[in-house]
């Protein structure tokens, strides 16, 4: 007989592997010193992330208000939402830029969302408007 361990534990992973896991929540903090988006120090966590930064098509990602605005070294990721709160220039860690989200909200509060967004290139992002 399967303990109810064992069969949550299973029924996580026919869940995960039918594509029904939730992603998780990040907000950068820049606690990593590099910029880097792949750094998990940079970013706090809410929830149970595939990575210890923002790397799934399920995961959120809240870049906030900085009155300097942020760069931060990316390559490639495709997430859920972003919403950013401060300027964010993307620069090149390695490769071309590109980072595809379903959502981009701009400004806290949002004064702009746009749905499917690929920024690549050696792109930045302005908010127009302090929050």
């Amino acid at each position: 007989m399967m303990s109810r361990l064992k069969f949550t534990v299973k029924l996580l992973g026919l869940a995960c592997a039918a594509g029904l896991c939730l992603g998780a929540t990040f907000t950068w903090t820049d606690g990593g010193g590099d910029r880097d988006w792949d750094t998990g120090d940079n970013w706090s966590i809410i929830g149970i992330g595939a990575c210890s930064h923002p790397c799934s098509e399920s995961d959120d990602a809240t870049i906030p208000y900085d009155p300097n605005g942020w760069t931060i070294k990316l390559v490639t990721e495709s997430i859920e939402d972003l919403s950013i709160g401060a300027s964010v220039a993307f620069s090149p860690a390695g490769g071309t830029v590109t980072l595809t989200v379903d959502s981009l909200s701009i400004g806290s509060p949002t004064i702009a969302t746009v749905s499917e967004v690929t920024v690549s290139g050696d792109a930045s992002i302005q908010v127009l408007e302090n929050p």
